[in-house]
């Protein structure tokens, strides 16, 4: 074995590049036999390097590794003059006098890739020649399927925060009416008993919408909710969608308008699923558009990328820049002064699911003052959609 402990015999700052002609043949059999990255340093510099190093730091020439300060390769916040690059230097040092070590390192490879290290140190000794020993692995993907890991947990904790909230608002208010409804009937006049009866409805209306909501991502996730997909007339859709909606932009004195561009609208998708996307939709425009506003429904045959697209247009409040990364998020309500919204920030993160499970995309454009443009996309057959939904 050509690796052994001794006592250093070179100070840190010292360069020492050794020829690879007076390189152990056992020592370079050891090396470039290994199943990982392996490389040798004296202080900071690359003395050493077999084939899956040079790789690892996209180098196609040993002299392009060899030679070189290690730290020049390492992606450090603050510069060298950042503690990161100081830990790095104080790393080595210690390494250097005899500690054995491991450190995750971010490295950027030459051909510009970032990548994430795990990286191995020890100091060892070749022929009485004292060297820093080190073996790396790529761990990028799992850093970043750790990072995945962690937001799915911080979403599912705040989902449950909120759900819990909102839940428990409503419960409170109920409790606190049918308590006064209690009492003697003499103190409450039949008024007050229609005023707090009415308040009653309306809290276990929110309860039952928000529970449903919460059921419908549910069974969307699993698919259980979505029926087998068919070529469907969008057009037909959407006709049914409005005349429902009517009353609900009258009251609201929004003008609700339809405007099919081409005949042929047919997708194939899960028809019932899809017409609850685009009513959460249209609900979510109508909310946000003050009264003497209007909301438009376009669709239109997009025959380039094999869609049925579908937008809804409206004169309302908009959305700021800081909100649109955030609306298709669980609970997230965009708040506006003279706006009441009512719902629990779930209708829109419902459509996003569904149209996902459809194959298709939705996106939004939207400014402040000028109104907000979603636009849905549908595939138009099945050879386009893949196989359907069970």
């Amino acid at each position: 074995m050509c690796l052994s402990p001794w006592p250093l015999r070179k100070r840190f700052n010292e360069r020492t590049v050794m020829p690879k002609e007076v390189f152990p043949e056992s020592c370079r059999v050891f090396f470039d036999g290994a199943p990982t990255a392996m490389w040798l340093q004296q202080g900071r510099e690359v003395v050493y390097a077999n084939t899956l190093a040079l790789s690892l730091f996209g180098c196609t020439a040993p002299e392009c590794l060899a030679g070189k300060d290690i730290l020049s390769f390492l992606v450090f916040g603050g510069g060298e003059s950042g503690d990161e690059y100081q830990e790095a230097l104080a790393l080595l040092k210690a390494v250097e006098d005899g500690e054995a070590a491991s450190v995750e390192w971010q490295c950027r490879r030459l051909d510009g890739v970032t990548v994430d290290l795990h990286v191995d140190l020890g100091r060892h000794v070749i022929d009485g020649e004292a060297f820093i020993h080190l073996a790396a692995r790529d761990v990028t993907g799992v850093l970043e399927a750790m990072q995945g890991y962690r937001t799915a947990i911080r979403q599912t904790e705040e989902f449950i925060a909120t759900f819990s909230h909102e839940l428990r608002t409503a419960l409170f208010s109920i409790l606190g009416f049918s308590n006064i409804l209690r009492q003697d009937s003499t103190v409450i006049d039949t008024e007050q008993m229609k005023e707090f009866l009415s308040i009653l409805n309306v809290e276990t209306l929110k309860i039952s919408s928000l529970v449903e909501d919460v059921l419908s991502l549910s069974r969307i996730k699993g698919s259980a909710s979505l029926d087998k997909r068919r070529l469907v007339d969008i057009g037909g859709l959407l006709e049914e969608l409005v005349g429902g909606l009517a009353d609900a932009a009258a009251r609201k004195r929004v003008v609700l308008r339809l405007n099919l561009k081409d005949d042929g609208l047919n997708a194939f998708v899960a028809p019932d699923a899809v017409k609850r996307a685009l009513i959460n939709i249209v609900d979510n425009a109508l909310m946000h558009t003050p009264a003497e506003g209007s909301v438009e429904l376009r669709a239109f045959v997009d025959r380039l990328n094999s869609v049925v697209s579908v937008e809804v247009r409206d004169s309302g409040i908009g959305i700021s820049a800081a909100d649109l990364p955030h609306i298709f998020d669980r609970f997230y309500r965009v708040q506006r002064t003279g706006i009441q919204n009512d719902g629990y920030g779930l209708g829109l993160s419902i459509s996003r699911e569904i149209i996902g499970k459809n194959n298709g995309s939705i996106a939004v454009e939207s400014e402040i003052g000028k109104g907000s443009v979603f636009r849905v996309d549908l595939p138009l057959s099945k050879t386009a959609s893949g196989a359907g939904l069970e």
